[in-house]
């Protein structure tokens, strides 16, 4: 199973624990990032056993869908995204279809 979070918990920065419970297995994603990683949600999926990701990955694959539109050009996906959490000193995340076309 996969839970989305799409609430605005969490943006105006930490926002204490996560209001609602998870349960369950799956994955989760949370439409909020953080410069760690760790926004309420994703704090809240992990100790239920997910595999939880931030927004992260998703603005940038936002960001490069715009790129590939008004550039008719694909940009590096996966490139840009390990060279940010390098530059934020955050984990690599796994996501396995980031390099298919989109």
């Amino acid at each position: 199973m996969l839970v989305v979070n799409t609430t605005s918990i969490g943006l105006g920065g930490d926002s204490g624990p996560f209001p609602f419970k998870l349960s369950g297995r799956g994955a989760a994603i949370d439409a909020v990032y953080a410069l760690n990683g760790a926004t309420a949600f994703v704090r809240c999926a992990g100790q239920t056993g997910r595999k939880a990701i931030d927004g992260l990955p998703m603005l940038l694959a936002q960001g490069a869908a715009s790129f590939q539109y008004w550039h008719r050009i694909l940009p590096p996906r996966m490139d840009t995204l390990r060279w940010l959490e390098a530059r934020l000193g955050r984990t690599p995340v796994d996501l396995p279809a980031w390099g298919v076309a989109i």
